[in-house]
């Protein structure tokens, strides 16, 4: 599972890169969202890091490093992760997740990521559909995923919070993709 796009070249986290991904993972702007912001330790980072492993191994899909493709700086993360749906019984479905370190905000890259990790997604693995969630004042995050074609947004409670969440299908993102014309 390695992805390239334009500026950005994606591979599956491994456990070198727990150094790399906890000082992201901290950063008061990108903990808000992601981490409810809550200060994650080492260990928990190694846990994602080791699941996302797993999940590579048993369904081709994990999470990414994002590396930019001109001088080989990390710009953040990007890839699919299991979500425990509430509204399926806690059936496991595949949901897209991104970060990216502040310094690279504004500049397209969380899109170009996810249209990579969707891409492969959908033409390589064959899924009918991925799910994304936000929390509600991340209104950045929720035009990402408007862009990309995500729909059926409803509120759901996770981890005792609110979020919302949506789908996406092929069709629906290949219709984005074209509207960006990234085909």
């Amino acid at each position: 599972m390695r992805i390239r796009t334009e500026r950005l070249a994606l591979r599956p986290f491994a456990a070198g890169d727990v150094d790399a991904l906890h000082a992201l993972f901290v950063l008061p702007d990108v903990r808000r969202f992601l981490w409810d912001d809550v200060v994650v330790d080492r260990a928990t980072v190694e846990g994602a890091v080791a699941a996302s492993e797993a999940l590579v191994a048993e369904r081709g899909y994990g999470l990414c490093l994002a590396h930019a493709s001109d001088d080989g700086a990390l710009v953040g993360f990007c890839g699919l992760r299991d979500f425990a749906d509430p509204r399926a019984g806690g059936a496991p479905r595949p949901e897209l997740l991104y970060g990216l370190d502040p310094a690279r905000w504004g500049r397209g890259y969380a899109f170009e990521a996810a249209v990579g990790v969707l891409g492969y997604a959908f033409d390589a693995l064959g899924l009918d559909a991925v799910y994304a969630g936000t929390d509600p004042p991340n209104v950045r995050s929720r035009r990402v995923l408007d862009r990309l074609g995500f729909a059926r947004f409803e509120r759901i409670e996770v981890g005792g919070l609110p979020a919302d969440y949506g789908a996406v299908d092929a069709s629906a993102f290949a219709r984005a993709r074209a509207a960006a014309h990234l085909d």
